[in-house]
């Protein structure tokens, strides 16, 4: 080592803890190295070397002079050789920097070690809960950071904005208990929280909250875990009292919250991913992906310990209807309140899921009795058919449910499924609002059912669907007052399908709209074509599905648009529509008969009596039709209650100014009947049977009503 030749000065070499290693001139202070190696320097000099530990780190020799500070040797003032009081330079040992940077490179090297092992949690695969109890051991694991080994991580709640403990580390029960939940601004912890920034003390001091009897003295970092500006969490660890607060501390505490932030953030985007890939968005139910997997294992346990597996499939009935009348906002409203009703109908081991659309699947496993499936069944039908009051206003379904039970109807979970949506369908066949536990013979319809929805597909496209017409007679003397357009499927096997066998397949395969509008479209253009041919002008009137008529201002659009591509005055065509269909959807049906009706367009209901109608909402409806089902005329001849129904009926639209319409008339007696009873018009096989629009015309032009 080569040192500046310092004159009338004495060089002490110092350790970084003030030991003194070396000397060089020490006759200036009247000593001897002997006497100072080995001393601290406090004992010599009056100086605080914290202070000037810097300075020394870079080697600058730093001078004290008596009257800047005083000098001491046990007491004494030191002076020089010379007599006169002189300088002590003061420098720090080079083997002392190299020690004190191979220790700084350790303690990084550590720091580094410990951040390593928090950031291969994410490799493994443990409960966030493990995985931040291993980062807080981690931390406890760095030798030069001076911890009390108790710590906890604090998550933030979004919904409450509070903290939650996630993970600790040697916490008491008290301690566990009591910060379960931490409040912003509360506590040590909460205080971080609120302020976004480091709160460290290190004893009880006033900011402390939470404080116990047996509560020894002790002092806290609350480090927060933060993504920018979003507060993620809070990093919570112990410290001993008096305990001082280092800049390479924050270093490490800084690397450690930022690498929590990353590894939670990376955490919940996995939940987020796997919610997106395994749960349904609208409805938090599992979806079809993991239904699937769900079922997987429950066949298997149901094959390895010989139980059962039940799948319940459910379609829900008129839902196309909500969807279209009240909205699509409506309709997820409705699927969602579905969901928590079906929820609540089942036991917490068993699955609901949404496959899709309206469809929802229960697995019912480990299945003993069967009369239990029947009671869920029944409680979910019951559930399904109270009203839904939704935000649009209130909507009025059902449920269809095909039952399937393994492995008595089927050997495979893909099997088991088909069946149940097989069962589904004839639910739906049978009426709606039912159940139907699977059977071998259900498979045979059900392959029919599918073969006439490819075929109904087909004879859209190729126009197979044909539209005859019925007449409409005067009662006195039977002459032509109108005509009803009625779909006909001419199937080519030559057989003519009559619209109840595939009527009800097109509204589930939602083909019922563009039939509807083929329908519609060819009545008015036929009608048009017999106006200007000269036959008498008549009324054509053409029956409306309720799916059609949900549209609202859609179905409105094609209505006035058809109208105005046939060029068929607007008072020559009536629109049919079912009693039950006014009672789903009141207003919405009120608004749209009102818009068609100021079209010019005539509203008739079709099937009275059967749908329970109010009378005060029958008085608002803007029609001018009824049209008494046929059941009631079917009977007049044997039943006098139909006689008085049918009576009351034409005595109640004659005071609302309606016209009445009896369908199905098929004898003179019939006809007798509903005549004396002041019918305004008839329909039925008496005057003619259906018939295609060429046979129609030869009516017309040799005046034949048979």
């Amino acid at each position: 080592m080569s040192h500046t030749k310092i004159t009338n000065s004495a060089l002490l070499i110092v350790s970084s803890t003030g030991l003194i290693n070396q000397v060089y001139n020490p006759e200036v202070i009247g000593e001897t190295s002997d006497s100072l190696v080995g001393t601290l320097l406090e004992t010599l000099i009056n100086l605080d070397i914290n202070q000037y530990k810097s300075e020394l780190r870079t080697g600058i020799l730093t001078h004290f002079n008596r009257d800047k500070k005083s000098v001491h040797l046990f007491g004494h003032e030191f002076m020089g050789v010379d007599g006169k009081p002189d300088d002590v330079a003061i420098m720090l040992d080079s083997n002392e920097k190299l020690y004190q940077t191979h220790t700084s490179m350790q303690h990084e090297s550590e720091a580094r070690l410990a951040i390593n092992k928090m950031l291969r949690t994410s490799l493994i695969q443990v409960t966030l809960e493990t995985q931040l109890t291993i980062i807080l051991e981690s931390v406890f694991s760095v030798p030069w950071f001076s911890l009390n080994p108790k710590g906890s991580i604090f998550l933030v709640n979004e919904a409450t904005g509070n903290l939650n403990m996630v993970a600790e580390v040697g916490l008491p029960d008290y301690i566990k208990t009591e910060c379960e939940t931490v409040k912003s601004g509360y506590c040590l912890c909460g205080k971080a929280l609120q302020r976004k920034e480091v709160v460290f003390t290190n004893h009880l001091d006033h900011e402390h909250d939470v404080v116990n009897k047996d509560m020894k003295n002790h002092g806290h970092y609350c480090v927060p875990i933060q993504s920018k500006d979003k507060m993620i969490g809070i990093l919570n660890l112990y410290i001993n009292p008096g305990h001082t607060r280092t800049q390479k501390e924050d270093e490490f505490l800084d690397m450690t919250s930022t690498t929590i932030a990353s590894l939670v953030e990376r955490r919940s985007l996995e939940v987020k991913i796997r919610e997106q890939a395994e749960f349904d968005a609208l409805t938090g139910l599992p979806n079809r992906s993991l239904f699937n997997d769900r079922l997987s294992s429950s066949v298997l346990s149901a094959t390895r310990n010989k139980t059962e597996v039940v799948v319940l499939f459910i379609d829900l009935d008129k839902f196309k209807f909500v969807n279209d009348s009240l909205g699509h906002k409506a309709g997820d409203q409705l699927l969602q309140e579905v969901s928590e009703r079906i929820q609540s109908c089942i036991r917490t081991t068993d699955t609901v899921s949404r496959l899709g659309g309206d469809e929802f699947t229960v697995i019912l496993p480990k299945l003993t009795n069967v009369f239990y499936v029947e009671f869920v069944v029944m409680r979910i039908l019951q559930e399904l058919e109270k009203p839904f009051d939704l935000k649009e206003g209130v909507a009025n379904i059902s449920g269809s449910i095909g039952i399937s039970i393994f492995p008595r109807d089927a050997k495979s979970k893909e099997e088991l499924i088909k069946n149940a949506d097989i069962a589904m369908y004839n639910s739906k066949e049978t009426g709606r609002s039912t159940f139907s536990f699977f059977e071998e013979s259900m498979t045979i319809d059900a392959m029919k059912r599918l073969k006439m929805e490819e075929e109904l597909r087909t004879a859209l496209e190729n126009n197979e669907l044909v539209v005859y017409y019925q007449s409409k007679v005067s009662p006195i003397d039977h002459s032509l007052v109108g005509v009803e357009a009625l779909v006909r499927w001419s199937h080519p096997t030559g057989k003519l399908i009559p619209p109840d066998e595939f009527i009800s397949l097109a509204e589930r395969t939602g083909l019922i709209f563009q039939l509807d509008e083929h329908v519609l479209r060819t009545a008015c253009f036929q009608n048009k074509q017999w106006m200007d041919s000269g036959h008498p002008k008549i009324r054509v009137s053409v029956n409306t599905s309720a799916y059609q008529f949900s549209r609202g201002q859609e179905f409105y659009e094609v209505v006035k648009g058809i109208l105005e591509e046939t060029e068929l005055p607007p008072n020559y065509l009536e629109i049919e529509v079912t009693e039950s269909m006014m009672i789903d959807n009141k207003e919405e049906a009120i608004a749209l008969m009102e818009g068609i009706k100021h079209m010019g367009v005539g509203i008739s209901i079709d099937d009275f009596g059967t749908g329970y109608s109010s009378l005060s909402f029958l008085k608002k409806m803007p029609i001018q039709v009824l049209k008494i089902d046929k059941s009631f005329v079917f009977d007049l001849e044997k039943d006098s209650n139909s006689v008085a129904v049918v009576s009351a009926i034409i005595s109640l639209a004659t005071q609302l100014g309606l016209k009445v319409i009896a369908e199905g008339v098929e004898t003179e007696n019939q006809a007798n009947i509903l005549r004396d009873l002041g019918c305004d018009e008839f329909q039925g096989y008496l005057f003619s049977k259906p018939v295609s629009a060429v046979n129609f015309e030869k009516a017309f032009n040799n005046n034949l009503l048979k």
